[in-house]
């Protein structure tokens, strides 16, 4: 399935060269939301196999979805959503398999925190993380909360990332 994933993917998303022009932001516009969640089906539905023929949820509907651009094509994602007073979780990281060389996943998460930071009442920002990605996501300064806990049958980890500043 994942040999059918990249060969189909990469005929519609051509690489961008050796030195591609990355741009990291929320998504603006119809067409790239749905770019956001194309992204998003192609790696946790098409890939992952954790969803059947959809991961989107009511998080969606009140979520910042943000984008990355390579050469002025999206092939990745990530949102963060409000869940509770203050506090923000992160979630559904996603790069398109051809591009994972350009370390987007790290960009996608700096980007998310950058942009916590900047929302106006955020204190605190949470994700539930697979088990596998603990380790990356401790590298960006993240750290474990709690108990591990079963999704979908996957093992994950609630982490935060502490931020530099509370918006006010």
């Amino acid at each position: 399935m994942l040999e059918k994933l990249t060969s189909s993917a990469s005929a519609a998303v051509e690489s961008p060269g050796p030195d591609p022009k990355i741009d990291l932001r929320v998504a603006s516009g119809a067409a790239e939301i749905e770019a956001h969640f194309k992204i998003r089906r192609q790696v946790f539905v098409e890939e992952h196999g954790l969803f059947e023929g959809t991961d989107r949820d009511t998080h969606d509907d009140e979520g910042i979805h943000i984008v990355a651009c390579l050469s002025g094509k999206i092939v990745g994602a990530v949102r963060c959503y409000p869940e509770g007073e203050g506090v923000w979780y992160g979630g559904r990281l996603a790069v398109h398999p051809d591009f994972r060389k350009y370390d987007l996943g790290a960009r996608l998460v700096r980007k998310a925190v950058e942009t916590m930071e900047g929302t106006a009442g955020v204190t605190r920002f949470l994700a539930n993380i697979q088990i596998q990605n603990v380790r990356f996501f401790k590298r960006l300064g993240w750290i474990r909360i709690g108990e591990l806990f079963l999704y979908r049958g996957v093992r994950h980890q609630v982490m935060e990332k502490v931020l530099g500043r509370c918006a006010e």
